[in-house]
């Protein structure tokens, strides 16, 4: 994998870019997420559901004329988040099933 020096400019903001929007939006939004469901507040969960997934969007967008070192760098971390953020979308749905 490249190392940050070797990553044009363009490459490294895009990168930095990626980590701004997760810290920023989605990462606080599944810790909320997560606090609402613990307290059994599902509606209030539920209305965060939406903001988990905008990162990796805008982090595709930022990503799509990136050399392939970029893109995959951020492969991996990206799709960990999904599968988090389904795992977390999935248990809200089974409990307002269950509920």
């Amino acid at each position: 994998m490249a190392r940050d020096e070797e990553l044009d400019p363009a490459a490294r903001d895009a990168l930095e870019a990626c980590g701004h929007l997760y810290g920023s939006g989605s990462v606080p939004a599944l810790r909320l997420l997560r606090q609402y469901a613990a307290a059994r507040t599902w509606a209030a969960a539920k209305s965060l559901l939406p903001l988990t997934g905008h990162a990796g969007i805008g982090c595709d967008a930022a990503l799509a004329g990136a050399p392939l070192a970029a893109k995959s760098r951020m492969m991996g971390a990206n799709h960990e988040f999904d599968q988090l953020a389904t795992m977390a979308t999935a248990l809200l749905n089974l409990n307002a099933v269950v509920a």
